[in-house]
Formats: C-alpha cells, sequence, structure tokens
C-alpha cells in the first residue's frame, strides 16, 4: 500500500517534528508486524518558515524519495499550502 501524506506548515517545527516523529514511529510498527509493508511519500508545503521547519523534516525523513518539500513565500496560508502539495503530489502520481 503506498500513501501520499500532504502537510502544510509555517513556523510551527516542534508541531512539525512531533508529527513526522509520530507518524516514523507508526509505520515503522506497522511494517515490522505485517507481510505487506506501507510505503509513504510525504508532500510538505513550508510556507516561509524561518524557523528551520524544512531542515527538522529531513532530520526525521532523510530520504529525498520519501519527503518532497515544497517551498511557499509565506502568503499561501493553511488551505493554499495543502491545495500547493495536493497539486505536486497529483503531478508526480499522474497514471496511479
Amino acid at each position: 500500500m503506498k500513501i501520499s501524506i500532504l502537510l502544510t506548515c509555517h513556523n510551527r517545527h516542534v508541531k512539525t517534528e512531533a508529527c513526522l516523529q509520530s507518524l516514523k514511529y507508526a509505520l515503522t510498527a506497522y511494517n515490522f508486524k505485517h507481510d505487506k509493508p506501507i510505503t509513504i511519500e510525504i508532500f510538505l508545503t513550508d510556507d516561509g518558515c524561518t524557523d528551520g521547519t524544512a531542515e527538522v523534516a529531513r532530520a526525521v525523513f532523510p530520504d529525498e524519495k520519501v519527503l518532497h518539500i515544497l517551498q511557499g513565500k509565506g502568503n499561501l496560508f493553511w488551505a493554499g499550502g495543502m491545495r500547493f502539495c495536493w497539486k505536486e503530489a497529483m503531478k508526480q502520481h499522474e497514471g496511479w
């Protein structure tokens, strides 16, 4: 099973790190117990963060095939950031 995860943030590195760590833990626990593993891709809109959110996210998921960081300029807000990463995820997975 493949799952795309969409996130958007602006200067919430502590909450973003906690979210990604929980996700990584749950994914690891699930895949350890089941024969058919889940693979994920994360599309994270960094909407002009100045607190190191992107670096924290890369520390949790360093594989560029798993984590895609999309850059905003600080004017997308939550809904615009989610639309932005949704469109990028759709582009990457045309033909699924």
